[in-house]
């Protein structure tokens, strides 16, 4: 996501709006390394990979999409997120 995302995201959370035709956020697992932006926009589709927010979804209405062009499971969290379920965050590293 880009810095303005994060910012956002850390300060408001997401509030899921079930009429929206984004269907939720899209995510993926936290099998994917925060490392090498190019490398993260390739697996997943990503438009920005400059950061990065561990979600814990455990109490969340979460659905499998499918996988990405690159391979990578996507999911949707269709549920609101609230900065408290954000377990993990930071920049993507550049190496």
């Amino acid at each position: 996501m880009s810095k303005t995302e994060y910012k956002d995201f850390l300060k408001n959370g997401f509030k899921f709006d079930p009429t929206d035709t984004r269907g939720g956020i899209s995510v993926t697992s936290v099998k994917v390394d925060p490392k090498n932006p190019d490398s993260i926009k390739r697996s997943t589709g990503a438009l920005g990979a400059d950061y990065y927010v561990d979600i814990d979804t455990k109490n969340k209405n979460v659905e499998l999409k499918g996988k990405t062009k690159g391979g990578v499971m996507d999911w949707k969290i269709k549920d609101d997120v609230s900065p408290s379920d954000v377990k993990n965050k930071g920049e993507v590293s550049k190496c």
